[in-house]
Formats: C-alpha cells, sequence, structure tokens
C-alpha cells in the first residue's frame, strides 16, 4: 500500500479510499489501527471524513493526528482534528487526547460509551476530544513534534520552481456572489469555478478542473477558500492572477515544504508560493525574502493535503 506521509520516525500506510485500512509502521512493526479506517465517518457530499495526516511514536505509543473538513457551508465548524494514540506492536487504541490538555485512557473511553448508551448521554469526553478552528494554532503548536517531528528529512523542502503563464476562459466562471461562505460545485466536465469574497468551498467534481483566484480578499482564515477534492491527477488546476494577489510576477516561484521548519526558513527564500503540505496550505509571500508574508498570507487550503506541484499552478 502507497505510504501517505513520512517525516519522521513512523510512517502511515493506506490505499487512501474511503473505508481502506490505516496501518502505522515504525522500524520495528507494522499495526491496523484499531477501529479507524481511512475517510471514516463521512456526513455529506464534499466532506473529507476523518483523513490521517501525521504521526510519531515515542517508545510502544504512536501519536496519530486525523482531521476532518466538511463541506457544509451553514455548519461553523469547517475543520477539527483529533490526537489519538496507539500501540506501536497492536494498534489498539490506549487514549485520547482532549483539548483542555487533559486524557482519557481506552479502557475509560469504553466505560463513557457503555453508559452514554444506557442513559442516551453524550459521553462527557466526548466534546473535549474535538479540537474546534479556534484552538488549531494550540492544537499544532501542542502536537507540532507529530506533525513536523525533528528530523533533516522533515525540515528540507520538497522543490523551488517557476510557475508557468496560461491563458484562462472566464466565459463559464462558476463563482459565489456574496461576501460569507459560498459552495461551488462543478460537474463531471471541465470547470473553470472562481473563489470569491469570503472563505468559499470549490468542488470541482470529476474532470480536469480550474480553480481561479482573481478577486481580491483577505489572506488568512478568514479569506481563505476550500477546494475539496482537488486532483491533480485529474488533470485539475489552480490558476491565479494579480487582482488576487496583488504584486505577484508574471513567473512566480513555487516551494512545497513538509515541516513548520522549513515554511519558515521558506519565508525568508525568494519562493512567491510556498505551499505547507502537511497541513494542505497555499500560501502568497508577497514581500520575497522580507520577514513574514508581508501583505499577503494563506489563501487557498487543500482539502486532504495532496502532493502539489509547480506544474498544478498557473498564472494568467
Amino acid at each position: 500500500m502507497p505510504i501517505l506521509e513520512k517525516a519522521g520516525n513512523t510512517s502511515i500506510e493506506s490505499n487512501a479510499t474511503v473505508g481502506a485500512t490505516v496501518n502505522l509502521i515504525t522500524s520495528a512493526n507494522k499495526a491496523r489501527t484499531q477501529y479507524f479506517t481511512y475517510a471514516q465517518s463521512i456526513i455529506s457530499a464534499g466532506d473529507s471524513g476523518w483523513i490521517p495526516i501525521a504521526a510519531e511514536a515515542k517508545g510502544d505509543c504512536i501519536t496519530m493526528i486525523i482531521r476532518f473538513t466538511t463541506s457544509d457551508p451553514s455548519n461553523p465548524i469547517h475543520t477539527i482534528y483529533q490526537a489519538i494514540d496507539y500501540s506501536a506492536n497492536t494498534g489498539n487504541i490506549l487514549g485520547l487526547h482532549l483539548h483542555d490538555g487533559g486524557y482519557i485512557t481506552a479502557e475509560n473511553m469504553l466505560i463513557e460509551v457503555e453508559a452514554a448508551i444506557k442513559t442516551k448521554i453524550p459521553a462527557p469526553s466526548q466534546a473535549r476530544a474535538y479540537f474546534l478552528p479556534e484552538r488549531e494554532q494550540e492544537f499544532l503548536a501542542r502536537f507540532d513534534w507529530v506533525i513536523n517531528p525533528k528530523s533533516a528529512s522533515a525540515a528540507a523542502p520538497i522543490n523551488t520552481t517557476v510557475v508557468s503563464n496560461i491563458t484562462v476562459d472566464l466565459s463559464s466562471l462558476l463563482q459565489g456572489i456574496s461576501s460569507k461562505i459560498d459552495a461551488i460545485s462543478g460537474s463531471a466536465n471541465d470547470d473553470v469555478l472562481g473563489a470569491g469574497k469570503g472563505a468559499d468551498k470549490l468542488t470541482g467534481a470529476s474532470g480536469a478542473d480550474q480553480f481561479v483566484f482573481n478577486t481580491k480578499d483577505s489572506f488568512g482564515a478568514k479569506g481563505a477558500d476550500t477546494i475539496t477534492d482537488f486532483n491533480p491527477e485529474e488533470g485539475d488546476q489552480i490558476v491565479l492572477s494579480s487582482n488576487a494577489l496583488p504584486g505577484l510576477k508574471t513567473e512566480p516561484t513555487f516551494q512545497a515544504v513538509s515541516s513548520k521548519k522549513a515554511l519558515k526558513a521558506a519565508q525568508k527564500s525568494d519562493s512567491d508560493l510556498i505551499y505547507y503540505q502537511p497541513l494542505g496550505q497555499l500560501f502568497y509571500d508577497q514581500n520575497g525574502s522580507g520577514k513574514g508574508f508581508g501583505s499577503g498570507g494563506l489563501f487557498a487550503v487543500l482539502s486532504g493535503a495532496p502532493v502539489l506541484e509547480a506544474a498544478d499552478l498557473a498564472v494568467f
């Protein structure tokens, strides 16, 4: 099976299809995760389900980070995380990390679940196990040792290349008209979907779709748009203009990185477009080698954190 993630001492292995087995691999063993399959708990069309994004072992304990992204524009909770501990030898659940700093063991989880079934009252730790958007930065910092293990391979940039120019036909553009969260969906054909004002959700469906960023919007969580099903193998492409990214060069440089350390280093380089692979985040670095992103920042999130290369982007 394909290796989905390997940045430290533990790899995640899965066929990456809904319901597929997920294995955690260390130098000593390979264990199947108990009660967890790839993309489980999908509620609505376009939801990602729970996707494993990182894992790291300490002794017999492997902490795995999973993420769920919903495409429902009426749902204020768009991306949530969980951190689960598994046995490196058996794959059995050892416990669950809680957002208030607490921890519940697998044994106590079972007791709570059995009580919840009898009383029809949600288990006390259920809500505390989800790290909601307002706790995202806190979560990422707390589990940085899992998402960005300190290793030379994790700190190395994936590539630095030039993004090409193309011509885009905007006559059939599908784009939201409000400044709130719009859900834009394509068809089985080759669609052109536009990111408008607000944190929109773009779903191309099948076909070679173009996701166009041609409207000026705020950077960061309030303005970043989510592409729910970006698939380079289908010919999908992200198309950018200086209208959306002021000051964007005609031939911008692109760099993909796999750790926070590399992300910070990339901000100080001459890269114009930076993709943070672990979280599927695409940034515009407006000031080149200056501090931070200048007047740029996060403008797109790719659900499922697919591999992204310069050939998957274009400028018009």
